[in-house]
């Protein structure tokens, strides 16, 4: 997962396809990863859970948050909770579903807050 989100940093597209299972490569457009990671600024990961994708499993899922600007500058939130498959050793992503942020739920930021992009800095002084 960690290095999935590393090539979109990157824009590392043929990494991210050839970490697709084979079964799913179809789905996907290298052009349009590149031009999604392209316009976007990654500013962290966060790995909210897992349950097994450990070495003796063949089967994995992670829940995750990539925090992220437009090209708007508007900070955005992708939260997912992604299979994975291993075979022969490697881990293939298989597939994702979107986590919508509840309705009733805006994100707001304190000025005062610490920054989501994980600098460390206040939100106000830093992405603010």
């Amino acid at each position: 997962m960690r290095s999935r989100y590393s090539a979109y940093v990157t824009v590392a597209s043929q990494y991210l396809i050839d970490s697709t299972h084979f079964s799913q490569r179809f789905n996907y457009s290298k052009t349009d990863i590149e031009a999604w990671a392209k316009e976007s600024s990654w500013q962290k990961l966060e790995v909210l859970s897992y349950q097994n994708g450990l070495e003796n499993d063949n089967l994995g899922e992670v829940e995750f948050k990539a925090y992220y600007r437009d090209k708007k500058n508007s900070l955005q939130i992708h939260h997912e909770q992604s299979v994975f498959k291993k075979e022969n050793g490697t881990w293939y992503y298989m597939s994702g579903k979107i986590i919508p942020p509840p309705k009733n739920e805006t994100i707001t930021i304190n000025r005062n807050a610490p920054c989501p992009c994980g600098s460390g800095k206040k939100f106000k002084k830093c992405c603010g």
